[in-house]
């Protein structure tokens, strides 16, 4: 995931994997997915997993939560139904989400009623498995994005040497 700066506003990537047979639907809504959701821009490609293809949202933190909300309803109807979401993070991000002993990652479980899976083999990026509620689903999203575009914290001593 990349992060960049358009005018002011600072751009974020998510990357959500969905199966390939939808890529038809998902192209012919995408342009309503933009206008609802405000995002900057979303693209659909092939993904080189096995029968996927990658969707990139592109936008500020708020509007791919909302692009994740417009895209997700417009294939489950229910928020309280239990589905699945695949998203892929760089894998040097993983830590980060995960925290210290799992603290994040049991954070973001209780916070959310989701459980959370990353898969074990190695690439750049890694498919993180979120399975819970639409609306947990949602918010595990929200509070990963924060983690993964967190500003590294600053300590507040400097060292000149001896």
């Amino acid at each position: 995931m990349k992060s960049w700066r358009a005018g002011e506003a600072e751009q974020k990537v998510l990357c959500i994997l969905f199966p390939k047979d939808l890529k038809d639907r998902l192209e012919s809504l995408k342009q309503e997915f933009i206008v609802q959701s405000r995002v900057s821009n979303i693209e659909i490609k092939d993904s080189h997993f096995d029968n996927a293809i990658e969707v990139l949202i592109i936008g500020d933190r708020n509007t791919i939560v909302s692009a994740c909300s417009v895209i997700f309803s417009s294939f489950i109807p229910d928020p309280l139904s239990e589905t699945r979401m695949d998203i892929l993070v760089p894998e040097k991000s993983v830590g980060k989400i995960i925290g210290k002993k799992g603290k994040n990652i049991e954070m973001i479980r209780q916070n959310t009623g989701t459980n959370i899976i990353f898969a074990k083999y190695s690439t750049a990026l890694k498919v993180g498995k979120i399975d819970g509620t639409f609306e947990g689903i949602l918010k595990a999203v929200q509070q990963i994005i924060d983690i993964i575009y967190e500003k590294p914290k600053r300590s507040g001593s400097v060292n000149f040497g001896k």
